[in-house]
């Protein structure tokens, strides 16, 4: 269908109401001091462009460009480009780029490229990549790559990559990698891999896993000895142990369909089932083989648009360890779906 543009409310609310049962591609184009509210729109998809305003409420989505911005509440939904900025609230989710940013709180989440910024309450969860920056606060999470910048508040948690840097203040954590480095103060704590950097506080706690890794201040525990890469000995630091069968109990982040690896390979892993990978590397790096978790949650981080989770088993002898959150594995079997919290769901 022949893309809409709409200027003002009254066109937005013409054209919804006209077209709310078909899929069609809204542009706003409204003069700057106009701000448009965005209902629940169905199938419908807004577009704004130029100075537009918008407000999205319940399941709303919208794509922003150039210096666009908008408020998103409930569930909605949003992309930003150019110098786009959005508040999130709720369940909201918005991918970034370029210069833009965005408020998050509450449950929000959002993925930052370029020279975007986000600041995250609640329990909001972020990606970041090049050099976007964000302020963490409450149980918020992110994931910094290439030389992203975070101040991580309360029990926020991180994870450093590349040449990030991050400030940790109350009982923050991060985990760095490459060639990241963390200030850390009051009660956090770190865990430096490879080259990073970490300076800390007289109350901060320093996990060490590397002897390249440059470490100063703080209580240090040196794990320089431990063979993190081993199964058994990742089983035994980071799952609850192996059963009787020798098999470890992981968990798969999916969506509505029990599907995962959208933007890799996608695979379905239906319940009772034990699904093999028949492009296995036998390494220790992502991809080549089915990735686990060790909590519902961390597998969640892994996947943040999951809606539902499941209990798989894998062999010890046949887990390949990634990092401190994820491992893969050739095949896995998948046991049952569970909540995020890890209980069974009974089956209908």
């Amino acid at each position: 269908m022949t893309p809409i543009t709409v200027t003002s409310q009254a066109e937005w609310d013409a054209a919804i109401k006209a077209h709310h049962d078909d899929y069609v591609t809204v542009y706003i184009d409204s003069p700057a001091g106009v701000v448009i509210r965005i209902d629940d729109t169905g199938s419908s998809r807004a577009v704004l462009r130029g100075s537009s305003r918008a407000v999205l409420r319940g399941s709303s989505s919208a794509v922003l460009w150039d210096s666009s911005s908008a408020e998103l509440r409930g569930s909605s939904r949003a992309v930003l480009r150019g110098s786009s900025r959005a508040v999130l609230r709720g369940s909201s989710s918005a991918v970034l780029w370029d210069s833009s940013s965005a408020e998050l709180r509450d449950s929000s989440s959002a993925e930052l490229w370029g020279s975007s910024s986000a600041e995250l309450r609640g329990s909001s969860r972020a990606e970041l990549w090049d050099s976007s920056s964000a302020v963490l606060r409450g149980s918020s999470r992110a994931e910094l790559w290439d030389s992203s910048s975070a101040v991580l508040r309360g029990s926020s948690s991180a994870v450093l990559r590349g040449s990030s840097s991050a400030v940790l203040w109350g009982s923050s954590r991060a985990v760095l990698w490459d060639s990241s480095s963390a200030e850390l103060r009051a009660f956090a704590t770190a865990h430096a891999r490879d080259r990073s950097t970490a300076t800390g506080g007289s109350h901060t706690a320093i996990h060490v896993h590397s002897q390249r890794a440059t470490v100063s201040g703080g209580h240090l525990i040196d794990l320089t000895g431990i063979d993190e890469y081993d199964p058994a000995t990742w089983v035994d630091l980071h799952t609850r142990g192996s059963d009787s069968d020798g098999l470890v109990h992981l968990y798969k982040a999916v969506d509505d369909d029990l599907c995962a690896g959208h933007q890799y390979t996608l695979t379905q892993y239906p319940i009772g089932e034990t699904i093999t990978d028949p492009r296995w590397r036998d390494d220790n790096q992502c991809g080549g083989g089915l990735h686990a978790c060790p909590t519902p949650v961390m597998a969640r981080d892994h996947y943040m648009d999951a809606t539902r989770f499941l209990e798989v088993t894998v062999p010890v002898a046949d887990l390949r360890p990634i990092d401190d959150t994820k491992c893969k594995a050739p095949r896995v079997t998948v046991l049952r779906e569970v909540t995020l919290d890890g209980d069974p769901i009974e089956a209908a």
